[in-house]
């Protein structure tokens, strides 16, 4: 009798299967006294039941949450130092290509004071 009453009120439960599954368990090794103070208290224990499970439900959406949260401000800050790196090469570079244009350059005019001074020679 108590299992067939178990099994509506497991029925009309707004858990999931697994949960009806567990529950049906656990209800068969308990006395019979337990089990008939569970059916006669069963809206108190169901309403519990649910208000826990809905409160794990909801701390794991929140670390879930979290744990997203956490990656995308490692995300962040990996490009953050990707693009500081990316920028100190380009000045980098800029400062290499500077230098080598500065070099050029002065090479350039040292050749040119060279020819302007074998101008001069060749035309005393």
């Amino acid at each position: 009798m108590q299992n067939t009453r178990l099994q509506l009120l497991l029925e009309r439960s707004p858990i999931t299967d697994e949960d009806r599954h567990n529950i049906s368990r656990i209800f068969a090794v308990l006395s019979s006294e337990r089990q008939t103070h569970i059916i006669s208290d069963w809206d108190g224990y169901i309403t519990r039941f649910v208000a826990i499970r809905n409160q794990l439900q909801e701390d794991e959406a929140r670390r879930f949450l979290s744990g997203l949260q956490v990656i995308d401000t490692l995300l962040d800050e990996a490009i953050a130092r990707e693009n500081e790196q990316q920028d100190q090469k380009n000045a980098n570079k800029k400062q290499v290509r500077a230098e080598l244009e500065s070099t050029i350059a002065y090479d350039q005019m040292q050749r040119l004071r060279k020819i302007k001074e074998l101008q001069k020679v060749s035309n005393l």
